[in-house]
């Protein structure tokens, strides 16, 4: 984690697209410099650290070192899921979208999984 004056305590994660994502405005990083992560992992905790205003995440895009709309960039197209995998998903999104159904529509619905219970077999949510 990078600590900076404006930015204060930050990430960058660099992908392997050639895509760079930086996380800016954390209280606390849940990973290390140089470790490699996956999607859906956490990898810190939101804060109110720089020139802020009050809590929240600073997200950046960058493309060729460039900055980018994150709103608007084209991301590459991801790979196909097929066999095993493409069967765990489907699993897993039939159970999310279920719990997601099950909302009332007052409160926000929110459905999540466990990538290290899922890798186990393990479809508790």
């Amino acid at each position: 984690m990078v600590n900076h004056p404006l930015a204060g305590k930050y990430i960058v994660i660099r992908h392997d697209n050639g895509y760079v994502t930086r996380y800016l405005h954390l209280s606390k990083a849940l990973v290390k410099p140089g470790e490699r992560v996956k999607m859906g992992e956490e990898i810190a905790l939101s804060g109110n650290t720089g020139r802020t205003t009050g809590p929240h995440l600073h997200y950046e895009i960058l493309v060729n070192n460039r900055q980018v709309d994150a709103m608007r960039v084209k991301l590459p197209d991801s790979q196909k899921l097929t066999g095993k995998a493409l069967a765990a998903f489907k699993r897993q999104s039939e159970n999310l979208l279920a719990k997601l159904d099950q909302s009332n529509g007052d409160e926000p619905a929110i459905a999540q999984v466990n990538p290290q219970k899922t890798q186990r077999g393990d479809d508790n949510i």
